[in-house]
């Protein structure tokens, strides 16, 4: 029964969250919408983690404003075949399957995935092939859904020119709204 009432509570303060603008994170994919800006590095960085585990993010995807402000809003700016570079603060060893190009690689799920060496925290950057007008970001830990640990649960995207001098991405918040999270 208690359960029930939790999840009841939850649809409730979803509903809520939604209504504003507020995104519930979610593993397979998380989409952040800002005004357009100009940008040629974008960086996730993650401050903890579901379960304090090492992030995970199998894709991490740039877009451009609207074909109104000039581009194709379908054309992931940060892909590697766009010559876009992945870089990141660290890398979890003895591990194939989890490398940093597999950031900007266009394969999701947990094989094309990269993990970070640092418990709760770390950071993915893309740098793009040359400047451009940036207005969404789209991320996730695992697209195919078969696991859901490692999930970041705090993070902010920043973004700068000369990949030294970073301001943060103007961006509403995303909350884990998991029934367990509370138990």
């Amino acid at each position: 029964k208690r359960t029930k009432e939790i999840n009841q509570r939850l649809g409730d303060i979803r509903q809520a969250l939604e209504s504003i603008g507020v995104a519930e994170l979610n593993v397979k994919r998380n989409e952040e919408r800002f005004d357009p800006v100009e940008a040629r590095f974008v960086r996730l960085t993650i401050t903890s983690t579901k379960g304090d585990t090492e992030p995970c993010i199998d894709e991490f995807e740039i877009y451009g404003p609207d074909l109104a402000e000039g581009s194709d809003p379908t054309k992931n700016l940060g892909l590697a075949s766009r010559g876009s570079k992945a870089t990141a603060s660290s890398l979890l060893p003895g591990y194939p399957i989890h490398q940093i190009h597999h950031l900007n690689d266009g394969q999701t799920g947990n094989d094309h995935s990269w993990i970070s060496n640092e418990r709760g925290a770390g950071w993915a950057q893309l740098e793009l092939a040359e400047p451009a007008k940036i207005s969404r970001v789209v991320w996730g830990r695992d697209r195919d859904g078969k696991f859901t640990d490692r999930l970041p649960t705090e993070y902010c995207l920043e973004f700068s020119l000369d990949g030294k001098s970073f301001d943060k991405l103007p961006t509403l918040p995303s909350i884990s709204l998991a029934a367990s999270d509370f138990k």
